[in-house]
């Protein structure tokens, strides 16, 4: 309750009871909106409840429809990669079964090119084993022969030894209005030998004094400038010095009044040098006598196994530009680390006709790859210069099938040993 004093009103002095029903309805109004204050704001607090239930509910709607969205996308992804593995799958296993089958194939087709490969060179070593045979037996018939007939003439000293002596070997039938006749045995046997057809060279230590063992130095064991109707050579591991020797003997020699003499074995037409350890310098000493047309019938070259690499393939190559080996027929170049640079002189030689009557080129074990082996098989596929070539070897080479352009697609050239 108020402190109450008399008040004058409008209407003059208020009574304590005016006082306190003014103040106690001023009170009733003031609670009266205090508490419709108090609802207003519990009706504006509820519908902020309100509105944010179903801000909510609509967020929550919201989020779960995105997340059936994420999920249906997660599902349908999900079918598509099994799809696509399964796909991969079969092409897989498609391309597994076509591959073992291409395999199994190529191996095939590889056995069976390796076996003819080995028919082949069991072929030429055999003939070649026939013809060292017969020639032996030759040489120790016609040794025997010198013998019998030298006994007899020994013996005899008649008219018939001029007679019997063509006939054996030991005087010429036409002898040469150049050289005099025998006039000795001696002669007679050395004009014997001249016509051998093969012989076998060695390189051996020349010997000074037996009994001191005195040696000298390393020359070959066979003078080849006797022997000038020579068809067949082969050397023994000759190494680079007998090479070079034997390089030596072939070329021509230049005399000081401007005159060429010919030099050792003009009618070779086959050298077997196969395994002599010549190396680049030998091969290259050879292509310099090449050149210089030491051996113009020379048909088949057996280079086999002296590893003269690319320099000394080139070498020969450019003894065949020069024209100084035009018949050559067989060139044999097995395991000599020959790689693409000398694959493709190689080819490009033979494409531009330098060896027309070539037929058979070995190139075995070498370190060939793609380059040269594309080059060498487009040589053999057109075949413009040289339709009677037969045999190029390129087995045990480091070439990739895939990797042969055209050649990968189809079955190699006829003839062509990969």
């Amino acid at each position: 309750m108020p402190f109450y004093h008399k008040k004058v009103g409008r209407h003059g002095r208020k009574t304590i009871q005016q006082v306190t029903r003014e103040w106690r309805l001023e009170e009733r109004r003031r609670a009266v909106e205090k508490a419709e204050r108090r609802k207003r704001r519990a009706l504006r607090k509820r519908a902020k409840q309100e509105q944010a239930r179903v801000q909510r509910r609509i967020h929550n709607e919201e989020n779960r429809a995105k997340m059936d969205d994420i999920k249906a996308q997660a599902k349908e992804k999900q079918e598509r990669l099994r799809e696509i593995f399964r796909k991969e799958r079969v092409i897989t296993e498609t391309r597994s079964k076509r591959m073992a089958k291409i395999g199994r194939d190529r191996a095939l087709r590889a056995r069976q090119e390796e076996l003819l490969a080995n028919q082949l060179e069991e072929e030429r070593l055999a003939a070649i084993a026939r013809d060292e045979e017969r020639e032996a037996e030759e040489r120790a018939l016609m040794k025997r022969e010198e013998e019998e007939t030298v006994e007899y003439l020994t013996v005899t000293k008649n008219l018939l030894s001029d007679i019997l002596m063509r006939k054996y070997g030991m005087a010429p039938a036409n002898p040469s209005p150049n050289k005099p006749p025998a006039s000795s045995l001696v002669d007679a046997v050395s004009s014997a030998k001249q016509d051998l057809h093969t012989i076998e060279v060695n390189l051996i230590r020349q010997v000074i004094d037996e009994d001191e063992e005195i040696y000298g130095d390393e020359v070959l064991d066979v003078d080849i400038a006797q022997f000038d109707n020579c068809i067949q050579l082969r050397g023994n591991r000759l190494q680079l010095k007998g090479i070079r020797i034997l390089s030596r003997e072939f070329s021509p020699k230049h005399l000081q009044n401007g005159d060429i003499v010919p030099g050792a074995c003009p009618r070779l037409s086959l050298m077997n040098l196969s395994y002599c350890d010549m190396k680049i310098e030998g091969a290259v000493a050879l292509g310099r006598a090449f050149s210089q047309q030491a051996t113009p019938l020379l048909k088949i070259l057996n280079l086999k196994g002296n590893n003269i690499s690319d320099s000394g393939l080139n070498a020969i190559v450019d003894a065949g530009k020069a024209g100084g080996i035009p018949r050559l027929t067989s060139l044999l170049v097995a395991t000599n680390h020959v790689s693409d640079s000398g694959a493709v002189s190689l080819g490009h030689a033979l494409m531009q006709g330098y060896w027309p009557k070539m037929i058979e080129i070995d190139l075995k074990m070498n370190r060939i790859r793609c380059k040269g082996a594309i080059c060498l098989l487009s040589f053999l596929e057109s075949l413009g210069k040289n339709k009677k070539f037969r045999r190029l070897n390129l087995s045990s080479n480091t070439i990739d099938r895939r990797a042969l352009g055209r050649f990968s697609r189809r079955a190699a050239p006829a003839g062509a040993i990969l």
